[in-house]
C-alpha cells in the first residue's frame, strides 16, 4: 500500500543518510537510527504505523464480509466478459471461420458460469445471429464463488493471448492474432480492458495475504548490513527502531493510544525470518530482544502509571485553599533565585528544577492497563494481570520505604507518616478502578507492618512508636500547659537513642513529583519540631487499636519501673524532711526568715549529687506521661464520640431516656424473638441483648473515666506499692 510504501522510503532515506554531528565513537547504525530520528520523526512515523495497523485490523476484522464480496466482484466481471462481449467476437470469428475461434471456445469453456449449470444452445458458436436468444442469454449468474488461482491464471493467460498485440511492441511476427481476428477494433478494446482490470483480482483474491504484507513492518528491525559492516555480534536495545519508538510514545502523552504498535513489529520481523527467510537463528535474535524490550516495557509501564497515581492521589489529599498560596511561595522562590543565581548556567538549571507544579495532567493510561490479550511471538500476555504484580511489588516497597523512615526518625515524624499511608491508601484506591485484581490495602499494610506474621504479635509501627516515646519522649522532652505541646530540652541527661540511617529520598517514594513533595514538606515540617495533640491523633491511626494497648501498657510499666528506680533516692531525700512534711518556722513568721529557714533546712537536698539528673529525671518522666495519657484520652474519647454518633442511628439511640425502641433490636427479634419484648411476641432467647449492651457500653464511654481514669488509677496503686503511703 502507499503507507508502507512510504514507511519503508523513510526508512531507506534514513540509512542513506546517517546523523553527521554525532560523536565519532557511535557506529554506523546508531548514526543511521537512534541519531537520525528526532522527537517529531518518532512521533509521525508512529502515527503513520498506527493507522496502517488500525486499517489492517479492521480488514481482518471484517475479512467474513469482505472477501464474499470481493469473490462476488471477481466472478460477475469474468461473466461480463464471457457472456457479453465474447459473445461477438466468437460470432465474428466462427462466421469467418478463423482460427482463433478454438480459443475462444476453450476460454469459453473454461470462464463460463451459466445459469442453472448447462450452456445453452447459443447461435453465436455457428456464426449466427442470437435473435430471440437475446433476453435468454442476458441472463448471467451472480455468485459469491471466485476461480481458483490456477484456473484465474490460464484465463489471463489466454486473454493475453488473444490481445497481445495490442499490449507488445513484437508487430505481428510475434504476435498470434490481430484485432481482425477478434471480430473488431472495439471487441478488442473491450478484452483488453478486463485483461488490464484483471491484474488487480489476484491480490482481492489473495485478501489476507495482500493485508499481511501490506502491514508488514518487519524490515523497521532488520540491521544485518550493519552487523556485518561493524562486526558486532548484535546491537543494543537502545538503538532498535521499535524500541526507540515505544519509548518515545510513553514519554508523549497523547501517543499513549499506540504504545503497543511498535511492539508488533517484532511479530512482523519474527513472521518473515520464520517464513521469508527461514532462518532460526533470526528468531532467536528476536526473542532475545523482545524478551529484553517487554521487561522493560513493562517496568516503565508499572512506574508511570505508579507516579500518576500517587500524585493524583497526592493532589487530591492536597488542601484546596493551600494551593494557591503554594503557587504564590513558589513563584516568588523562583523569582529569588533568578534574580540571585541568574549569572551561573548549572545553578540555572538547578532553579528551573526547583518546584515544579504541583496539577497532575490526565492520561489514557486506563485503556493500556486493560489490555488482557496482548500477542507476541504467538504467546498471548496479559498486561493487567502482569501490571496488578508490579504495582503490588511497588505498593509495598513504598509502604516499606515509609516505615523505614519513621523508624529512622523520632516520634515527631509519625505525622509524616500518617500522611504517607492516607497517599497511599488514596493510591491504592484510585489504581484499583483500572486493576481490580490488586490485593487489599489493609493485607499489604499488615505484610509490611507485620502485624499478620506468625511470630509477631505487634507491628513495627507499634513497636517503635512505644521505643520512641519511652526513650525519647518522656526522658527528653518538655511539656507545656499553655499550649498542650512537648518540645524537645536543651540538655539531655540519658543516653541517646540509636536509630538506623534514613532512606535514600526520591520524589515518586513520597508523593509521587517534585512539586508535591515540597507541598507536603512545607505541610510537615511544621509538625517535626514538637510533639502535640496531632501527633498523638496520627499515633492512633497508624498504630491501630492494638498499638493503643501496647503504649498503654508499657508506659505503666515505665511508671512503675521509674518509680521503682526512685525508691532509693526518695528514701535519702526524706530524710532530709520533717517527719509530718511540713516546716515549723522558729521564732518570727517574717518571710525572709521562713525563706531562710527552708533553705537551711533543705540546703542538703540542694547539694544532693543525685538530685537533678534521676531525681528530677524522674519526676519529669512521670509528668510527661501524665501529660501524653491526657492528650491520648482526648484522642480516643474523640474517636469514641464519633464512632457513638455514627452507630447511634442504627441503633435506635435518642437523645433522652424514653422509650426508644433499637431497630437492631427489631431485627433480631423477627430472627428470635426475646421474651418480654414490648415490640415483638415471646420466642425465647435473648439476640438482642447483644445490642442493647453495645448500646450500654457505647452510653458508658461518655460517663466512665477513660484512659485517663484508669490510668491515674494505675499509676496511684503504683505509687503505693512502692513508696508505700
Amino acid at each position: 500500500s502507499l503507507w508502507s510504501r512510504q514507511v519503508l522510503l523513510q526508512s531507506a532515506l534514513r540509512y542513506s543518510r546517517p546523523a553527521q554531528d554525532v560523536s565519532p565513537e557511535c557506529s554506523e547504525y546508531e548514526r543511521a537510527v537512534r541519531r537520525n530520528y528526532d522527537q517529531r520523526d518518532c512521533l509521525a512515523l508512529l502515527e503513520l504505523l498506527g493507522g496502517i495497523k488500525a486499517l489492517v485490523a479492521v480488514l481482518q476484522q471484517r475479512r467474513g464480509v469482505i472477501r464474499p464480496l470481493l469473490a462476488r466482484y471477481t466472478h460477475d466481471q469474468l461473466q461480463e466478459l464471457v457472456q457479453g462481449p465474447l459473445r461477438e467476437v466468437v460470432r465474428a470469428a466462427a462466421k469467418k471461420q478463423r482460427t482463433v475461434r478454438f480459443d475462444l471456445f476453450d476460454f469459453r469453456l473454461l470462464g463460463a458460469d451459466w445459469v442453472g449449470g448447462v450452456e445453452p444452445n447459443d447461435p453465436v458458436l455457428f456464426g449466427q445471429k442470437s435473435g430471440k436468444n437475446d433476453a435468454q442469454m442476458s441472463r448471467k449468474r451472480s455468485r459469491a464463488v471466485a476461480p481458483a488461482p490456477t484456473l484465474w491464471r490460464l484465463i489471463r493467460a489466454m486473454v493475453f493471448g488473444f490481445i497481445s498485440h495490442r499490449v507488445t511492441t513484437g508487430g505481428k511476427r510475434n504476435n498470434l492474432y490481430q484485432d481482425k481476428d477478434l471480430g473488431s477494433s472495439k471487441h478488442a478494446q473491450a478484452v483488453e480492458a478486463f485483461y488490464h482490470r484483471s491484474h488487480r483480482f489476484h491480490y482481492l483474491l489473495a485478501f489476507d495475504e495482500v493485508v499481511e504484507s501490506c502491514a508488514n513492518t518487519a524490515q523497521l528491525w532488520y540491521r544485518e548490513f550493519y552487523l556485518a559492516l561493524s562486526d558486532t555480534t548484535q546491537f543494543p536495545i537502545d538503538h532498535s527502531l521499535p524500541w526507540i519508538l515505544t519509548k518515545r510514545a510513553f514519554q508523549c502523552e497523547s501517543m499513549l493510544d499506540y504504545l503497543f504498535v511498535p511492539l508488533d513489529t517484532y511479530n512482523d520481523a519474527a513472521q518473515t525470518a520464520l517464513y521469508a527467510f527461514r532462518k532460526r537463528y533470526l528468531f532467536d535474535e528476536i526473542e532475545a530482544e523482545l524478551n529484553l524490550a517487554f521487561d522493560q516495557f513493562l517496568f516503565i509501564l508499572a512506574d508511570t502509571t505508579y507516579a500518576y497515581y500517587k500524585t493524583q492521589s497526592a493532589r487530591q489529599l492536597l488542601d484546596g485553599g493551600f494551593a494557591p498560596h503554594w503557587r504564590e511561595y513558589a513563584r516568588d522562590k523562583q523569582k529569588q533565585e533568578s534574580e540571585r543565581q541568574r549569572k551561573r548556567d548549572f545553578l540555572r538549571r538547578r532553579r528551573t528544577r526547583l518546584i515544579d507544579d504541583i496539577d497532575v495532567p490526565v492520561t489514557r493510561l486506563s485503556w493500556v492497563l486493560c489490555q488482557r490479550h496482548l500477542e507476541l511471538l504467538g504467546r498471548p500476555l496479559d498486561v493487567t494481570r502482569l501490571c496488578t504484580q508490579r504495582l503490588n511489588a511497588s505498593l509495598r516497597r513504598n509502604a516499606e520505604f515509609a516505615l523505614a523512615r519513621f523508624e529512622a526518625s523520632d516520634l515527631c515524624a509519625v505525622v509524616d507518616l500518617d500522611f504517607l499511608l492516607d497517599n497511599l491508601e488514596r493510591t491504592y484506591d484510585l489504581a484499583r478502578a483500572d486493576l481490580p485484581e490488586l490485593d487489599r490495602w489493609d493485607m499489604v499494610w499488615g505484610e509490611v507492618d507485620r502485624r499478620l506474621a506468625p511470630t509477631s504479635l505487634h507491628g513495627r509501627t507499634a513497636l517503635h512508636v512505644v521505643m520512641e516515646l519511652i526513650c525519647d519522649l518522656l526522658p527528653n522532652f518538655n511539656f507545656c500547659a499553655v499550649t498542650g505541646r512537648f518540645t524537645r530540652a536543651c540538655i539531655s541527661l540519658v543516653e541517646p537513642v540509636q536509630r538506623p540511617a534514613k532512606p535514600q529520598q526520591a520524589a515518586k517514594s513520597l508523593y509521587g513529583s517534585r512539586g508535591l513533595t515540597a507541598a507536603y514538606g512545607c505541610l510537615t515540617g511544621s509538625y517535626a519540631k514538637f510533639f502535640g495533640e496531632a501527633h498523638v491523633r496520627s499515633m492512633v491511626r497508624t498504630a491501630g487499636r492494638g498499638g493503643v494497648r501496647l503504649l498503654l501498657s508499657e508506659v505503666l510499666k515505665n511508671v512503675g519501673n521509674v518509680l521503682r528506680s526512685m525508691k532509693p533516692y526518695l528514701v535519702e531525700v526524706q530524710k532530709c524532711l520533717p517527719e509530718d512534711g511540713f516546716f515549723q518556722p522558729r521564732g518570727s513568721v517574717e518571710p525572709w526568715a521562713l525563706y531562710r529557714e527552708v533553705r537551711d533546712r533543705l540546703g542538703a537536698i540542694v547539694g544532693y549529687a543525685e538530685l537533678k539528673p534521676v531525681v528530677f529525671q524522674h519526676l519529669r518522666e512521670i509528668g510527661n506521661t501524665v501529660a501524653f495519657l491526657r492528650g491520648l484520652d482526648r484522642v480516643l474519647e474523640a474517636a469514641s464520640l464519633q464512632e457513638y454518633v455514627a452507630t447511634a442511628a442504627c441503633l435506635g439511640v435518642g437523645d433522652g431516656e424514653g422509650d426508644d425502641i433499637s431497630p437492631l433490636r427489631n431485627v433480631l427479634a423477627g430472627i428470635a424473638p426475646e421474651p418480654g419484648y414490648p415490640g415483638r411476641a415471646a420466642a425465647g432467647g435473648k439476640p438482642g441483648a447483644a445490642a442493647e449492651a453495645l448500646e450500654a457500653v457505647h452510653g458508658q464511654s461518655r460517663r466512665g473515666g477513660g484512659v485517663l481514669g484508669y490510668a491515674l488509677g494505675e499509676i496511684g496503686r503504683a505509687v503505693r506499692a512502692e513508696l508505700g503511703g
